[in-house]
C-alpha cells in the first residue's frame, strides 16, 4: 500500500511543520483530522496483527501531537515499497552460488 504511506507521509509532514512553530498551536483543521483519521483506519484495516497500530486511537484527540504519532505508526507498519518489492518470492534479490 504505497499510496497509504505517501499520505501518512503527507499529514506527518503537515503536523511536523505546525508543531515546529514557536507559540501556541492553532486548532486541527477538520480536513486534517478527518484524513489523518481515515489513513490510520486503513492502516489498522490491511495490518490487524499490529497491536500498537491496532490501540491507536484519535476519536475526539484532536491534537496535533495526537495525529503526529499515529502518522509514524502507520509509517512504520507500511512495508516500504523498495523492500516489499526485493524481499518477495519473485524476487531475483537472492544470494546464490554457495
Amino acid at each position: 500500500m504505497p499510496h497509504l504511506r505517501e499520505q501518512a507521509a503527507a499529514v506527518l509532514a503537515t503536523c511536523k511543520s505546525v508543531v515546529a512553530r514557536a507559540g501556541e498551536l492553532p486548532e486541527v483543521d477538520p480536513t486534517t483530522f478527518y484524513s489523518a483519521l481515515k489513513i490510520l483506519q486503513a492502516a489498522q484495516a490491511a495490518n490487524p496483527q499490529d497491536k500498537f497500530l491496532a490501540e491507536t486511537k484519535l476519536k475526539d484527540k484532536r491534537s496535533w501531537t495526537a495525529i503526529q504519532t499515529a502518522m509514524r505508526l502507520v509509517l512504520q507498519s507500511q512495508p516500504a515499497a523498495k523492500a516489499a518489492a526485493a524481499s518477495g518470492p519473485h524476487s531475483t534479490n537472492k544470494v546464490t552460488g554457495y
